[in-house]
């Protein structure tokens, strides 16, 4: 299972660009206000209402824009070329919350183009950044890389003017690891660790420990998996960081469910589930803790249960657009759930479900794009580094291969897994088939039984009565009958037996044919 921490892309957004603005207070709004009143020089002015926007962007969006309105007239006065440059920035996350999208991107790509204008080397990259996470937002991974990477570049010609490198190797390893492209999110997530455990920063260590175990996981090295996840959950849990705390909890039971420790994650998923209802529980993390739980339950054989879990796992994905949900096992899960109670109708619409899902996961010509973009870096950082580790064109070479082979080999590992699912679908299809025909036909042996008995019934008790009251009838002509016309009705009986014996014998050959 692989669920992004997408519902947290859109503040971490925000926070790339107003990391300094310190939100704790209760009264922050006021607090700024009063300060934004007493000062005379415009560019703290404009400084300050930038952060009281970024306050109310996620508190009061009409304040939000009135507070815009009234700091875009003092930004553009001569000279505030700078905190104009940050307002771009501001309005652009703005628009990003409230579902503008075409607006935000038209207001960083003017953020950007202003900051080169004016060479604002920070600003430039900081825009950099929110272009990477808005792209990111919108499922263009392509384009979330190269601005990542040139925010990258950037960054390495400031120097130490730049301190949130670590946030920009961070997205770049939940990308890869986004298009499953471990090895290279685990070399990103150990830069973001290194400069995270350099600067004392606990919950980014947390956060990239996470990071590590679910590579680690998706890589089957069960053993650096759990060393990392172990790490950060104590991290977590020293920091008192709950919500982080049951996001690595998830972490380690989709890590003993792939090592078929079915109890200790069933446990952990559990937990998560039932967590406080004071801790926030993401609804991308909602739907991965059902996900496991339906897995679970269905390698129990509690059809039942998995499908509830499976169903509801579908319903918060339908009620919120926001959840980006790639993941397949829930479709494979409910099409086995609902095959397995006999449910063939539903099994099947799952399964087509699955097969689409599954045929969207490999996409070659993305992986490539995005290979090619790291290249692309790395060559300009070795070009500014004065070319002190330039490869050789026969390394190049060789790298590019090798990057080939491993595509392709994925490639084919995948496709032997869809086909390997498909035939065990079909199979279970064959088997309900097969079970319905052995019912029917056992069905109509027991009816063919029925119709013996009762025909042998027929003929051999109503059969005798009836001859036994034509030799009655024949005995009494026998006797002198003064009367005729009782003579003549003893004959009406007697006929009227022999033809209802025909009749019966008829009924007894139709029903035994």
């Amino acid at each position: 299972m692989n669920y992004q921490n997408d519902g947290v892309k859109r503040l971490l957004f925000a926070f790339l660009i107003i990391s300094h603005v310190t939100l704790a207070q209760k009264n922050v709004a006021d607090s700024l206000g009063n300060l934004i009143k007493a000062e005379t020089d415009n560019s703290i002015k404009i400084d300050l209402y930038n952060k009281l926007v970024c306050y109310y962007i996620f508190n009061d969006q009409e304040q939000a824009r009135k507070s815009m309105r009234e700091v875009e007239a003092i930004a553009k006065l001569k000279g505030q070329e700078y905190g104009f440059n940050s307002l771009l920035n501001v309005q652009g996350v703005f628009y990003d919350i409230i579902g503008k999208s075409d607006s935000a991107n038209m207001m960083f790509l003017k953020s950007l183009q202003y900051s080169r204008e004016h060479h604002f080397a920070v600003h430039e990259e900081h825009t950099l950044n929110n272009l990477g996470m808005f792209n990111w937002n919108k499922g263009d991974n392509e384009k979330a890389l190269d601005y990542y990477f040139q925010s990258l570049k950037l960054a390495d010609r400031l120097g130490g003017k730049y301190d949130r490198k670590d946030a920009t190797y961070n997205n770049i390893g939940l990308i890869y690891q986004d298009m499953e492209l471990c090895n290279k999110a685990i070399k990103y997530h150990k830069l973001a660790l290194a400069i995270r455990t350099k600067g004392k920063d606990e919950h980014g260590q947390a956060v990239s420990y996470n990071n590590l175990g679910i590579c680690y996981t998706k890589l089957q090295d069960a053993k650096k998996a759990e060393q990392m996840l172990l790490a950060g959950r104590a991290i977590a849990e020293k920091g008192r960081d709950k919500v982080l705390y049951y996001e690595i909890i998830q972490s380690l039971a989709s890590l003993y469910l792939k090592q078929r420790q079915y109890e200790r994650a069933f446990k952990l998923f559990l937990a998560s589930y039932n967590r406080p209802e004071a801790v926030p529980f993401n609804p991308n993390k909602k739907v991965g803790t059902l996900s496991g739980l339906a897995e679970i339950y269905l390698l129990k054989k509690q059809h039942h249960d998995a499908i509830k879990m499976g169903e509801d796992c579908l319903a918060i994905v339908r009620a919120d657009t926001s959840i980006d949900f790639a993941n397949v096992d829930i479709y494979k899960i409910l099409a086995q759930a609902y095959f397995a109670i006999g449910n063939v109708q539903k099994g099947q619409e799952y399964n087509n479900q699955f097969y689409a899902a599954t045929a969207d996961k490999f996409k070659a010509s993305t992986a490539e794009a995005l290979q090619n973009l790291e290249t692309k870096y790395q060559t300009q950082k070795k070009e500014l580094a004065l070319q002190k580790s330039r490869a050789s064109n026969k390394q190049k070479n060789l790298i590019i291969l090798s990057s080939l082979a491993l595509a392709f080999l994925l490639a084919l590992i995948g496709y032997l897994l869809f086909r390997q699912q498909r035939l065990r679908n079909q199979q279970l299809i064959n088997e309900h088939e097969l079970k319905q025909a052995l019912i029917k036909i056992e069905n109509q042996n027991n009816l063919q039984q029925q119709r013996i008995e009762i025909s042998k019934e027929l003929h051999d008790n109503i059969g005798s009565q009836l001859t036994f009251i034509i030799a009655s009838l024949d005995n009494l002509k026998q006797f002198d009958v003064e009367h005729l016309p009782l003579f003549e009705k003893v004959n009406q009986i007697g006929d009227f037996t022999r033809d209802t014996i025909n009749d019966l014998r008829d009924t007894v050959w139709a029903m035994n044919k």
